[in-house]
C-alpha cells in the first residue's frame, strides 16, 4: 500500500467518525441550537441511552418538544426625561421682582 492510499483511508475514516459522531450528538446539537432549559438533560439522555435507538429517540424528542418554560415579557416605554408628571412646576417670579437685579445694585426709580 502506498502512502498516498494510506492518508486517503485515514482521511475518510476520520471524515466517518466526525459525521457519526456528530449524528450520535444531533439531540443534544438541537437542544443547544433552540436554546432548551433542559438541553443538560437532553445531553445526558443522549449520551448515556444514545446507543439504543429508543433513547436516541427520546433525547431527540425532548430536543424538539415545546419549552414549557413561561415566557417573560417586557414592556419599555420611552419618554423625555422627566416624564411630564415628574417635571417641576415652575412658579411665578413675586410682583416687583426685578430678575436682572443684583445684590449691591442701586435701586431703580
Amino acid at each position: 500500500m502506498t502512502a498516498a492510499a494510506v492518508s486517503i483511508g485515514i482521511f475518510f475514516w476520520l471524515t466517518g467518525l466526525a459525521v457519526g459522531t456528530a449524528l450520535y450528538f444531533l439531540p443534544t446539537i438541537i437542544a443547544l441550537m433552540l436554546h432548551r432549559s433542559n438541553a443538560g438533560v437532553v445531553a445526558l439522555v443522549n449520551f448515556l441511552l444514545g446507543w439504543s435507538f429508543v433513547g436516541w429517540i427520546v433525547a431527540l424528542v425532548m430536543a424538539l418538544t415545546s419549552d414549557s418554560r413561561p415566557m417573560q415579557v417586557v414592556q419599555v416605554q420611552q419618554y423625555g426625561y422627566p416624564p411630564p408628571q415628574w417635571a417641576p412646576q415652575q412658579s411665578a417670579p413675586p410682583p416687583g421682582h426685578d430678575l436682572m437685579k443684583r445684590p449691591g445694585d442701586p435701586p431703580a426709580y
